[in-house]
């Protein structure tokens, strides 16, 4: 099963990506195949996968 996992700030996402990193590390067994973040001026979300019937890299997320 994969993990998914971030924040919202409307206003500033200060000293966020790191965090979500570690969010990430936390729910590593929710999907060891594939880790990434995906950052904005107000998003920062973060992506564990487990690859199970589809193993294409393209279908890594978030995209």
């Amino acid at each position: 099963m994969c993990g998914i996992n971030g924040v919202y700030n409307h206003q500033s996402l200060t000293d966020v990506e790191n965090k979500v990193k570690q969010m990430n590390s936390l729910t590593k067994h929710r999907g060891p195949d594939f880790s990434d973040i995906y950052l904005d001026s107000t998003v920062c979300l973060g992506h564990n996968r487990l690859a199970i019937i589809d193993l294409d890299s393209k279908s890594n997320q978030p995209f």
